[in-house]
């Protein structure tokens, strides 16, 4: 560990801006981090680790993030190795590139996250960011929530068939591939729709159900930065189609130009910054807004391991595991990884009592589905 990310001054920093402004965050680094407070043993097994660790916040007490090393063989492996971060000091993709450079093939970590700047930024046009701003305020509702028992954390984890996936990502639609965002973005608008009906009937109907999808907005000199560098565009769910490939067809149109959309919303976090020191009130409303589940009912993210083989002292790694944040009651949260020939998607809900599993297996059958006609 202090080999391997020792030269990583990101990984040291702690918060330096008081508590009374959550929305604002100064980091300072006072010292390389300590590898026996960061690093440790966990007695738990892998899924309660997983079910204790999404609502209990890390602090910044210390650098906010933290790797256990769980002694469970859950998914065939010898053990697991656990990162948690503070979403404000690394994003999903920094978890990524980390814990790739824990791995016995892994590059000088120095080089590789600090290269040289790029002349070339995509600026988007004032009228897309604006229509970024427009959709990031419009009102939208919540999953509903069971009127017998409080909502409660859930976590589930599936095993996605490789072959289903492949398949179903083979299909064109209006004459692109079939990403796994995509797919990931439908399969999540039929389970949502299965186990709760089409929008038009949920309590706040008309409104929509907004999802938003983290995109990656790095640079081509940023590729490998660590950090917090992805947007999260906003996308109404298109629950009220019947047909499994017509909600195939309207995920692919919605998430066909995420990246110019999270281009637009990256330019409208600058703008936010600046506005910051004119009006500070603003961009905390519209955090706290944004952080509503009427707001954001729904996430949906993909990941991808960079190699196709890796291992850790010899053993080889046979699965990625991503655990999305917990956010507000009425809302849920899905990732899939994709790594080594393994696709794993995890539920991550704040609804009624076993809710995530639930809807994991809805995800899982949605995808077989969408196999099935695609072959």
């Amino acid at each position: 560990m202090v080999e391997r990310w020792g030269p990583l001054d990101r990984m040291s920093w702690v918060r330096a801006a008081p508590p009374t402004r959550p929305a604002r965050f100064h980091w300072t680094c006072p010292g390389r981090f300590d590898a026996a407070t960061q690093v440790l043993n966990s007695g738990e097994k892998l899924d309660d680790l997983l079910l204790s660790r999404i609502d209990r916040p890390l602090g910044f007490e210390l650098p906010p993030w933290r790797l256990f090393v769980v002694r469970d063989a859950a998914y065939g492996g010898d053990f697991s190795f656990v990162l948690l971060a503070q979403h404000a000091l690394l994003d999903g993709r920094s978890l990524v590139t980390l814990l790739n450079l824990l791995m016995d093939d892994a590059p000088d970590p120095a080089p590789a996250l600090r290269p040289p700047p790029s002349g070339h930024a995509e600026r988007p046009g004032r009228r897309k960011v604006g229509k970024e701003l427009l959709t990031l305020c419009a009102p939208g509702q919540a999953i509903p929530l069971g009127a017998t028992a409080p909502p409660r954390p859930s976590v589930a984890t599936a095993a996605l068939s490789s072959e289903a996936v492949r398949t179903a990502c083979r299909r064109r639609v209006d004459g692109r591939r079939v990403t796994l965002n995509h797919l990931l973005v439908a399969a999540v608008t039929g389970a949502l729709s299965a186990r709760y009906g089409p929008a038009g009937r949920w309590p706040r109907a008309p409104r929509p159900v907004y999802a938003m999808v983290p995109c990656d907005v790095r640079g081509g000199h940023e590729a490998a930065e660590l950090g917090n560098i992805v947007a999260a565009p906003r996308f109404p769910l298109p629950l009220d189609l019947d047909d499994p490939l017509d909600r195939l067809r309207a995920s692919g149109r919605l998430v066909a130009d995420i990246r110019h959309r999270g281009m637009a919303q990256k330019a409208l976090g600058t703008a936010f910054e600046t506005a910051r020191h004119f009006a500070p009130w603003v961009p905390g409303t519209l955090g706290t807004h944004g952080a509503d589940a009427s707001h954001v009912a729904a996430a949906i993210t993909s990941l991808k391991w960079p190699v196709t083989a890796s291992s850790w002292n010899g053993r080889p790694l046979i699965r990625l595991v991503c655990l999305s944040p917990l956010h507000r009651p009425g809302s849920a949260a899905f990732s899939l990884a994709d790594a080594v020939g393994t696709l794993t998607l995890t539920a991550v809900c704040h609804l009624s009592a076993g809710e995530a599993q639930r809807l994991a297996e809805a995800i899982t059958q949605e995808v077989e589905t969408l196999a099935g006609y695609a072959g």
